[in-house]
């Protein structure tokens, strides 16, 4: 889990709703760099939906460009995972930059 992750989530995201629910909870789960790969199943039983409606919600994200898909991650289940980047981080570091320089 990473603080500084969650903190632009909770700052900079303009998702609402079950959205920003299942945008915090992969920000619970996303490493320093905003990466994250938790089953559709977890982020389902994390906000208290269905998979379909965290589906939904996730390509809400990624059309809002909150959240864009990176790659994948095998499974215990043998089958290949979605690995997530929660993509405000990376505006957050670049619009820092320009703040400084």
């Amino acid at each position: 889990m990473s603080l500084e992750v969650s903190r632009a989530v909770w700052e900079h995201s303009r998702s609402r709703g079950t959205a920003r629910l299942i945008l915090l909870s992969l920000a619970d789960h996303a490493d320093d760099s905003g990466v994250a790969w938790p089953s559709l199943s977890r982020l389902a039983k994390y906000v208290n939906v269905s998979k379909e409606n965290v589906c939904r919600n996730i390509s809400k994200l990624i059309e809002m460009g909150e959240l864009s898909r990176v790659g994948t991650v095998p499974s215990k289940q043998g089958k290949r995972g979605t690995k997530y980047k929660i993509e405000m981080v990376r505006r957050r570091t670049i619009n820092k930059a320009k703040w400084c320089g």
